[in-house]
């Protein structure tokens, strides 16, 4: 992904810093052959080997699938297996993790990123000490006037403390946007325990470095059926502020959108790495929504409102629940590819996977879900989401999606800002559905209970369970469908 030029152009004034010149093939050595001891059925076929296992019966070694593999050619960007995987009965996956490096590499955990993990071919074997986002968070404060709005704090500087408060928000952001699957993202500083994190986890696991990653939007390995632990870098501040500043704009504005645009860069990259494709607006057929600055996989989305500074970017982009056309002439659906290769997600979400339509899914023990219409600061009529399970012992608010034609949010919530950018809604469609599944366990829904949510048809599936389910409505001529279940 690039954030500097939309023809796609490449040069030198482009490459960022820490990006290594060596372009070499990465290879790893077989690891422990005694698991081929372990539940294998093998079956021979014309293209290679067809491996069939019980994954959960690996015990914490790499799995089969991740001990054989193929050398590159020429510019291949990454080495290849010739296994491939194919349940006896239905997928058992494992839990996948995307860890963030917020902290930077010394020259010696660089290399063995790049060695050890599949990255692309800019960034294959680099030992070169490359700076993070903390760091270079404290270097800005010889530039404090211009990025005096990541002070979080007030204290008159940038420090460490900021640091994690802005790595907080863009390590939440980055969970809602991967909310619907089995996906762990997590905050990981240190390069060895995220490797062995990686290697003793079967799932296909990714390392994103946060920060200094000069002139480019970020950097991954592509990676189809998510088959390899992957590393990749995304944008450093500096380089992203010009397409968040808009002039007269609150601080609390500037540093929501400044997290709001780093959380979509690394969900594209970890998209990459997970087996998603760049999907570019004129590749799509014209009755398809609108990609551009919208989808995650949009390879350029440096700014859907042109100001006098140029390009901004207001969106919260989103994975989408539509059949897209790629940039290698596939096609490709985003969230039925991530539920297929990931598996679904067994916790609470929220996400608006199709236009106008916002999908809440609950967890099998007994939830609370509430949705309630709100107004924002700016007098936008927006739907807040709130998860409450006893299960879970906290409660959680999400940011839920806008009504009208323009996708902001007020997420009500003292996690995000309160004019936050990190809308569900990416689409510019209207919402006009409401879609609650609460899955099994004694339920509590509530809908419209506080402020109804006008124009919007609610379908609610309470599961099997004792449930209480509430729809309150001012809309007559909008029908609501509720299906309570067994109990």
């Amino acid at each position: 992904m690039s954030l500097v030029d939309g023809q796609g152009n490449d040069n030198e004034s482009l490459r960022p810093a820490c990006f290594s010149r060596r372009i070499e093939t990465v290879t790893r050595p077989p690891q422990v052959l005694q698991v081929l001891l372990l539940n294998i059925q093998a079956n021979f076929r014309e293209d290679g080997v067809m491996a069939k296992f019980n994954i959960h019966r690996w015990l914490g070694v790499d799995s089969f699938a991740k001990c054989l593999f193929g050398k590159a050619m020429g510019d291949e960007r990454k080495t290849r297996r010739h296994l491939q995987i194919e349940p006896l009965e239905e997928r058992a996956l494992m839990t996948t993790l995307i860890m963030l490096d917020f902290d930077g590499q010394t020259a010696s955990e660089r290399l063995d990123l790049t060695t050890q993990l599949a990255t692309s071919v800019p960034m294959a074997r680099q030992e070169i000490a490359c700076a993070g986002f903390t760091q270079e968070l404290e270097n800005l404060n010889e530039q404090f006037a211009k990025f005096s709005y990541l002070d979080v704090n007030s204290n008159g500087r940038l420090d460490r403390v900021d640091a994690d408060s802005l790595a907080a928000d863009i390590v939440k952001k980055m969970q809602q946007d991967f909310a619907p699957y089995d996906v762990t993202v997590v905050r990981e500083d240190s390069t060895p325990l995220g490797l062995g994190l990686a290697r003793d986890n079967p799932a296909g696991d990714t390392i994103l470095a946060v920060g200094d990653n000069s002139g480019w939007g970020g950097q991954a390995d592509d990676d189809p059926g998510n088959r390899d632990d992957s590393f990749g870098g995304l944008g450093d501040i500096e380089s992203t502020h010009r397409f968040i500043n808009v002039p007269g704009e609150s601080d609390a504005v500037w540093r929501d959108r400044m997290t709001t645009m780093l959380a979509n860069l690394g969900s594209h990259e970890a998209g990459h790495t997970l087996g998603l494709e760049h999907v570019r607006p004129g590749d799509q057929d014209p009755r398809t929504p609108s990609v551009d600055d919208r989808n995650l996989m949009d390879p350029f989305p440096i700014g859907n409102v042109t100001t006098t500074n140029g390009a901004v970017a207001t969106i919260n982009q989103a994975f989408w629940d539509v059949i897209l056309s790629t940039q290698s002439g596939a096609v490709q659906n985003q969230h039925q590819y991530l539920n297929s290769t990931l598996g679904a997600s067994s916790d609470a979400w929220a996400a608006v996977l199709r236009p106008g339509e916002l999908i809440v899914r609950g967890t099998s023990s007994s939830d609370v879900i509430v949705v309630d219409a709100m107004t924002d600061l700016e007098g936008r009529q927006n739907a807040r989401v709130d998860f409450q399970s006893g299960e879970w012992e906290f409660s959680s608010e999400f940011p839920a999606t806008n009504f009208g034609s323009l996708p902001w949010v007020d997420s009500g919530s003292s996690e995000f800002s309160v004019t936050s950018f990190s809308s569900l809604n990416s689409f510019d469609s209207a919402l006009t559905l409401l879609e609650v599944g609460a899955n099994s366990g004694s339920d509590n829904v509530s809908i419209g209970s506080v402020s109804p949510l006008e124009g919007v048809r609610a379908l609610v599936y309470a599961g099997a369970g004792q449930d209480v389910v509430r729809i309150n409505s001012t809309d007559e001529p909008v029908y609501h469908f509720i299906d309570g279940g067994p109990g």
